[in-house]
């Protein structure tokens, strides 16, 4: 079977390669720290701590569709991305029916979760686009409170 692809598909399947080059670039880079650190077994070697600093992140939980009961459905294909970075894209079994992740502020969000048959046929995938924005306003404060400490005398000028 034949498929159309546009640029906007090659686009997207540069990005997904890019993020997955820089996700093995991070841990060859981790490998080499550690291979360094144990250069000389005995001695203790120091490194400069990396800056770091805060951001803001969102711990959400995607939920899947439910499976229709009564179907030759097997699996459920699940794909998501949050800011461009691949964050499941793997087959689950029918009772995993959420994936919790942690996302960036201000992260795009694209989930997808088709189900897939005992023949290994593919359905047609539900889709989630989201932004993660902070749209949670702070907790009402508690209650307000006065506190009499003492009463006291003050001179005030005559109203004359």
């Amino acid at each position: 079977m034949w498929r159309i692809v546009t640029n906007s598909d090659l686009l997207e399947e540069m990005q997904r390669q890019t993020s997955l080059l820089h996700a093995i670039y991070r841990e060859q880079r981790t490998i080499r720290r550690l291979l360094f650190l144990q250069t000389k077994p005995g001695k203790l070697r120091l490194t400069k701590k990396e800056n770091l600093m805060q951001k803001n992140v969102w711990d959400c939980t995607v939920w899947f569709p439910a499976v229709p009961e009564g179907t030759d459905v097997v699996t459920q294909r699940v794909n998501v991305t949050a800011g461009g970075v691949i964050i499941a894209d793997d087959d689950y079994p029918l009772d995993v029916t959420s994936l919790d992740i942690t996302v960036d502020e201000n992260a795009h969000v694209h989930a997808e979760v088709a189900h897939v048959d005992d023949a290994g046929n593919v359905g047609e995938a539900a889709v989630l686009d989201v932004d993660i924005i902070d749209d949670v306003a702070p907790a009402k404060p508690g209650e307000i409170r006065l506190e009499k400490r003492g009463e006291r005398i003050i001179d005030v000028p005559d109203p004359e």
